[in-house]
């Protein structure tokens, strides 16, 4: 009986597919980034106060030779510098208004912490100052508005674009969280303005969010106190 020699059947074996390898940044490449996005940030609105003070500096006696011309400018001008050197609740507000506006943008949380010192109550600072500064906000909202998205963009360039669409993306919960945190939302209130978000969201966003913050500070009030003094 012949029988036929069975073969050894062989099986090609197929290297092993690994997944592309994905070079991760490392940590401190990241902090780093980080850290000079920050830096670039902080010269940029250094830069940006620098420059109002100079040019408050050298524009002054126009500015006041251009304000006394008129008899009631400067009745409303010399009213507002005496209630804000009085050191009032009225020149808080003051203040307040003009600071938030942004083109000038004084941190209020400074003027709040400064008016505790002189012995007033917590909350009607924070009544003052929230109110102010939320009308400052309306007014930068409507600057915006009032130049345009084509504008804004012409100016602004790139900037622009990114910001819009972190706006179209994250729109509620920048304009909340930005005003509940030290964040210079004045500039980003004129872009708002600018991509038409919706005006009735943006206010109460702005009021409630500014609400929180200053709650914060109230209710931290006496740790502020004991830290200024």
């Amino acid at each position: 009986m012949t029988g036929q020699r069975a073969h050894p059947q062989y099986h090609r074996v197929h290297p092993a597919r690994h997944p592309p390898v994905r070079h991760v940044a490392q940590p401190s490449k990241r902090l780093q980034a980080i850290k000079e996005k920050a830096l670039k940030k902080l010269i940029f609105y250094g830069a940006v106060i620098i420059i109002i003070l100079l040019l408050y500096y050298f524009l002054q006696d126009r500015v006041l030779a251009l304000i006394n011309k008129n008899y009631y400018t400067a009745l409303a001008f010399n009213h507002m510098t005496a209630e804000i050197a009085g050191r009032t609740l009225l020149g808080l507000f003051y203040a307040s208004f003009f600071g938030s506006l942004f083109f000038i943008m004084i941190p209020v949380e400074l003027l709040f912490g400064y008016y505790l010192l002189e012995g007033y109550s917590p909350f009607l600072v924070a009544v003052f100052v929230i109110t102010a500064t939320t009308i400052g906000m309306i007014i930068n909202y409507g600057i915006g508005r009032l130049i345009g998205k084509g504008l804004l963009k012409l100016i602004l360039k790139q900037k622009f674009t990114v910001a819009s669409k972190r706006i179209e993306k994250y729109g509620s919960l920048v304009v909340f969280f930005g005003n509940v945190i030290i964040f210079p939302m004045e500039a980003v209130a004129v872009v708002l303005g600018a991509v038409k978000f919706p005006f009735k969201k943006y206010l109460i966003l702005t009021f409630f969010g500014r609400v929180i913050k200053f709650w914060i500070l109230i209710y931290f009030s006496g740790y502020l106190i004991r830290f200024f003094s």
